[in-house]
């Protein structure tokens, strides 16, 4: 995970993903304090997969929140994708449509509630992503 920049909890961070061409779960993290703890979001397409989910991971270990399945994401393609953290509501736009809108609970909330960073994300296991996705005009502005 690459920390892209610093601020408060509220924030929207979007940028343009190339998917690679062999296996891609490249993403983007906001309210996150480390690689161990935060909110993510990735594109997913690899073994059958084509999701966008939606994690909260705490210590390491992830809890899935949300996710949308056969999410027609192609190899190779370029996507917009967009994420909101505005106090509890999480909302994922990919090409400027909502593709997941989640509230975070109560406890998984205050877990990340403070002041964060933001950035890029990408699982570093090569089963899960063969690093050739690419991230573009990266934004990271308050929500």
């Amino acid at each position: 995970m690459a920390l892209a920049g610093s601020g408060t909890s509220d924030v929207t961070v979007a940028s343009l993903i190339t998917l690679s061409s062999g296996r891609a779960s490249p993403g983007l993290a906001v309210r996150t304090s480390d690689d161990e703890n935060g909110i993510i979001v990735s594109m997913v397409v690899r073994d059958g997969a084509n999701r966008i989910s939606l994690h909260s991971i705490s210590g390491g270990a992830y809890t899935l929140l949300a996710q949308q399945t056969d999410a027609g994401l192609r190899l190779g393609a370029t996507y917009d994708l967009e994420v909101t953290a505005d106090g509890r509501d999480i909302v994922v736009r990919l090409d400027g449509q909502t593709a997941l809108r989640h509230r975070l609970d109560e406890s998984i909330a205050s877990l990340h509630a403070g002041v964060t960073t933001h950035g890029l994300r990408v699982m570093s296991n090569g089963t899960a992503d063969d690093g050739g996705s690419s991230w573009n005009d990266i934004v990271i502005r308050a929500a």
